[in-house]
């Protein structure tokens, strides 16, 4: 890595690095490209962008009732309301906030790199990608990845100027979702290691750092509190809202016994809350439920993206730890804490050990056995 790397140290978080670092570390500038240092363009990004952020939750709800409309002709009777329940999807935080937090969440595992710090030039480009990630959601949920070029180009290339340095911008923030030519792997399509204008950018390790910061940045700083409170947020998407409600924490952290890397992530709901059976994809769904789900989906993830991030990174393993507490006896609740991890022979499926369901759990409470779960 030519020696370059910048350790992020524990008071910054990586824009803060990024935007010290002087105009000699990055490549030269040229007029034809831009004639504004690089930490200068990335604020001019981030300027121009934000009027998509700031918008991108309701234009993702108006292209979708737009499809809907487009499709009326072909529906009859209740199913125009039931059609319409299901497309529309009220998203949590996809704009400034949840950028900011995809900045920490990277600057976290950043901190914990063994080797191979990010060159400036690298930092770079990946904070473009965060900030562009989500935009294509403006046009609609449905493949917004493939969408993200064109927000790129219309609002930026008159800042990042040089089509080359845009398109592998684009090809790091395509990567944290989707498919790619039917495939899942969307990392795998990008190059372990390129050079740009003499600088090596290892867009594999960028792209996995972009996507598990972004899968681990759906906590409670996404959710609309107001909405969720006033009740204004459709029955089809209230379930999202309180899964980053509960989701209050979440840390990388270095294991005292065998100084491996562990992620932890820390849920507090009520039991008021945890009785709700939300609609969930046409199906009625406890939130401790789809807690289960969404932290098997955070495990394949971890093992998808620790493929890319070592040597530098290697979270060895994910600590879950749940809090489900009766709001009318604040010493009445139920921990339930579990670990998701690699044992034994490979297998695809991803498993709970002694997993107690949304309904059972109620169950418990009811039986006042609160506390026996660990």
């Amino acid at each position: 890595m030519n020696g370059c790397g910048v350790h992020l140290p524990d008071d910054k978080n990586l824009e803060q690095l990024f935007l010290k670092q002087k105009n000699t570390v990055f490549p030269p500038i040229y007029r034809e490209r831009s004639d504004k240092p690089y930490p200068e363009r990335y604020k001019d990004v981030k300027l121009a962008l934000e009027k998509i952020h700031n918008s991108i939750e309701r234009l993702a709800m108006s292209s979708e009732i737009d499809k809907y409309i487009n499709d009326m002709d072909k529906l009859h009777g209740n199913l125009y309301k039931e059609k319409l329940e299901s497309v529309i999807i009220y998203l949590n935080n996809h704009g400034k906030g949840h950028v900011q937090k995809v900045i920490e969440t990277v600057s976290d595992m950043l901190r914990n790199f063994s080797d191979g710090d990010l060159n400036p030039y690298e930092m770079f480009i990946l904070l473009c990608a965060i900030q562009v990630h989500d935009t294509g959601n403006v046009f609609g949920r449905t493949k917004h990845e493939k969408k993200i070029g064109y927000n790129l180009d219309k609002e930026c290339s008159k800042i990042i100027q040089d089509k080359f340095e845009r398109t592998l911008i684009e090809r790091i923030a395509m990567a944290h979702s989707g498919e790619i030519f039917g495939e899942q792997d969307t990392i795998g399509y990008l190059s372990v290691e390129s050079t740009m204008y003499n600088k090596k950018i290892r867009e594999r390790l960028l792209a996995a750092l972009l996507r598990f910061g972004d899968e681990l940045s759906d906590d409670n700083t996404r959710v609309d509190k107001f909405a969720l409170e006033n009740n204004l947020i459709p029955e089809n998407s209230r379930i999202f809202h309180y899964y980053s409600q509960a989701l209050h924490s979440v840390q990388v952290n270095m294991n005292a016994y065998n100084h491996e890397l562990e992620l932890e992530l820390n849920y507090d709901f009520t039991l008021s809350v945890a009785k709700i059976k939300f609609n969930r994809s046409g199906k009625k769904k406890y939130l401790l439920d789809e807690i289960y789900d969404r932290t098997i989906k955070i495990e394949k993830e971890r093992r998808y993206c620790m493929r890319y991030l070592r040597p530098y990174l290697n979270i060895a393993r994910i600590k879950v730890y749940i809090k489900i507490s009766n709001e009318e006896n604040v010493m009445d609740y139920q921990d339930i804490n579990y670990t998701l991890e690699e044992e034994g022979y490979p297998d695809l499926k991803i498993s709970i050990q002694n997993k107690i369901s949304g309904n059972k759990i109620i169950k418990l409470f009811k039986s006042n056995k609160a506390g026996e779960v660990k």
